[in-house]
């Protein structure tokens, strides 16, 4: 199969592919494949572990952190008066501190960014942030600050873990909800998709605050806690909430997202360099479709079969961008449709023929 760009693709401006694009999308680019029905029936089995008993003894969350785990965990919040807040911690690269928390917490807070730290028992201080950077928002949802100096001494860098998460991993959780510190010593990794991860909500409810929280394994950072998935009938997350529920007639359990430490990593080199992050290649069974950059949004994806449209998910979860048509049992002859929607507010849709790799971009 070969790869054809479509004549008809442009953005909503009307001009042509920019050649930065173009040379991105060649460079990212791999050999074309197909992701067989058996990957999907591979994934599926994988999805089934989100649905099974805990295999870890249920321990109450404890009503805060530990006297030594203070320095590790801080909130962020919009100017120095607000209530509202959430949670981040720091790591160490090159001899620089850098705080690390969720992507649409920055975005909550961007007018008047700050950190509150704690400085003596029951006494905080807090330090304006000016400088942050925000990762490309296909489900990396983190965002890196340098440490303002005036608040070094009092913030303790977590260590990376060597390995990446693996299921039924125990960890642990550390941050703040509703301004007061929560720890949850032993939770369980279910899942570890592309771009994200399930860890089991032993807490059982909402964590409003805990984003930005470190996911740690043996006292090290290896993930970024960025969400609760419940059940939520009528909202954009219905459609991956049915994806879960096929695999399995048990409810789905709560459950915790989690971001992967191998984002954070290029994303404060970006910082250090004063350089935007790279986009994300969006593929279709291996085809190249577009380049999603760093402020641009993967909306829907949507399977159209003989001009009649027969499935239609919100981006969530468990999206792969070099690989949207999972969960779609694609057949011959389909198209696959992705919408996005750029920095500019332009809503772009993008069609691609899943037997011939041409991309064309429909008119808004």
């Amino acid at each position: 199969m070969a790869f054809v760009l479509g004549a008809s693709l442009s953005y909503a401006q009307g001009g042509p592919l920019t050649e930065q694009i173009q040379r991105t999308i060649l460079r990212k680019t791999r050999s074309i494949s197909v992701v067989s029905q058996q990957t999907n029936d591979a994934l599926y089995k994988r999805l089934n572990a989100l649905f099974q008993p805990p295999t870890l003894p249920s321990v109450p969350a404890r009503p805060q952190l530990p006297e030594i785990t203070k320095p590790i965990t801080f909130r962020v919040q919009a100017g120095p008066l607000t209530s509202a807040t959430a949670s981040a911690f720091a790591i160490e690269k090159d001899g620089r501190l850098f705080g690390v928390t969720a992507a649409h917490v920055m975005e909550n807070i961007s007018h008047m960014p700050c950190m509150a730290f704690q400085i003596a028992p029951n006494e905080y201080d807090i330090a304006r942030i000016t400088s942050w950077r925000k990762g490309n928002p296909f489900n990396v949802d983190v965002a890196v600050f340098e440490i303002p100096e005036e608040a070094v001494p009092y913030v303790q860098p977590l260590p990376l873990a060597e390995a990446p998460l693996q299921p039924q991993q125990q960890v642990s959780i550390a941050g703040f909800v509703h301004d007061e510190p929560l720890w949850l010593p032993q939770e369980e990794v279910l899942f570890v998709g592309a771009k994200r991860g399930f860890v089991r909500n032993t807490f059982g409810k909402s964590l409003s605050g805990m984003c930005g929280s470190p996911i740690m394994a043996d006292g090290k950072v290896a993930g970024l806690y960025v969400g609760f998935t419940r059940q939520e009938t009528g909202s954009p997350r219905q459609g991956w909430v049915s994806v879960l529920n096929a695999v399995s007639s048990s409810p789905l359990p709560p459950l915790h997202q989690i971001v992967f430490m191998d984002q954070v990593t290029p994303l404060i080199e970006s910082l250090e360099k004063d350089t935007d992050p790279e986009g994300s290649v969006l593929k279709v069974m291996g085809f190249p479709v577009t380049l999603l950059d760093v402020e641009d949004q993967l909306v829907t994806i949507q399977v159209i079969r003989n001009g009649v449209p027969v499935k239609h998910i919100y981006s969530g979860p468990l999206a792969d961008p070099e690989h949207l048509e999972q969960f779609l049992n694609i057949k011959e002859n389909d198209v696959v449709s992705v919408s996005v929607l750029r920095k500019n507010k332009d809503f772009q849709t993008y069609n691609v023929n899943v037997s011939t790799g041409e991309v064309t971009l429909q008119p808004f």
